[in-house]
């Protein structure tokens, strides 16, 4: 037994003392191994400290204007599942989603009177330019998001808006490209003025009160958008068409009216909805064309 005792204690000091040696031996062997195999010619990568900022290598240059403001928050565009529950047009709705997203990103935070704007009258039509930018996003955003939560009479109304905020902005884009043709500056400055810095209560010429939406302002467009127009207005003003159409249903035996608020939730109403918002196609148009003209501005003043 106590030979047997005294073989245990050898072989368990030979495996310990064969493990230490391993492990101060390991360090070495890989290295061997690794200079065999070329390892030693790699190049270790940086630490994340010392790694560049990714984003440095895209961030923007300066420009004259400040950079785009951040973006409405998501849920800005239509939901594919509201669309569907009506068995909406999705396809144009997405669409139309990828027109606001780029609408959203020409916004600026800051515009200034500085560099290509160093001119009054440009640095105006700018400024009134992207005014009349922020007023569609926000109206189409909120439309689709309306009608999102199934607030019907918020997305009709909000999708009208974009229509008029949209027809007011192309009336804008005619009338200064034909004063511009005319070298009107003066022009260029009342119009300008009467839409971007007029006081609703003083009006342009400093009297009276600047007049409501001229609906004639739609027939810019094609039938199509007039026929969304009209029937959007109807919803949105509170007579029978408003009152009704959205909020109640009649049952069939006709006598009796079943009221929700969301019972106008339906497949008529958001192709008029998506037909309002449909217009800030327009507004992409329109907001590129007055930012083609304003070198031509800028060179009236300055001459």
């Amino acid at each position: 037994m106590a030979w047997d005792m005294e073989k245990f204690g050898i072989g368990l000091a030979v495996i310990t003392v064969g493990y230490f040696v391993w492990r101060l031996a390991l360090p070495y062997v890989f290295s061997v191994l690794g200079r065999m195999m070329g390892a030693h010619h790699a190049v270790p990568l940086p630490s994340a400290d010392l790694r560049p900022d990714p984003r440095a290598a895209t961030a923007p240059a300066p420009a004259t204007r400040a950079a785009p403001a951040a973006a409405v928050a998501p849920g800005g565009g239509f939901d594919r599942a509201a669309v569907a529950a009506v068995e909406g047009d999705w396809e144009e709705a997405a669409r139309l989603n990828a027109v606001l997203a780029g609408l959203q990103a020409l916004r600026q935070g800051r515009v200034a009177r500085e560099g290509a704007l160093r001119t009054r009258a440009a640095w105006k039509v700018a400024v009134f330019s992207q005014a009349a930018l922020y007023r569609v996003v926000a109206l189409a955003a909120g439309s689709a998001t309306d009608w999102n939560v199934r607030n019907v009479l918020g997305a009709a109304l909000q999708a009208r808006g974009v229509l008029e905020a949209t027809a007011l902005l192309a009336d804008f884009d005619r009338r200064l490209q034909s004063l511009s043709s005319a070298g009107d500056l003066a022009g260029i400055e009342a119009l300008v003025t009467e839409r971007g810095f007029a006081s609703p209560l003083d009006g342009p010429a400093g009297a009276g009160t600047q007049p409501g939406f001229d609906p004639a302002l739609i027939n810019g467009f094609d039938a199509v958008a007039r026929a969304h127009y009209d029937a959007l207005a109807g919803l949105c003003e509170a007579g029978a068409l408003g009152q009704f159409r959205v909020f109640g249903e009649l049952e069939k035996a006709g006598t009796a009216v079943t009221f929700s608020a969301d019972s106008g939730f339906e497949r008529g109403l958001f192709g008029h909805v998506l037909g309002g918002v449909a217009a800030i196609v327009a507004t992409e148009a329109a907001l590129r064309a007055i930012e083609e003209k304003l070198p031509a501005v800028a060179a009236l003043e300055a001459a």
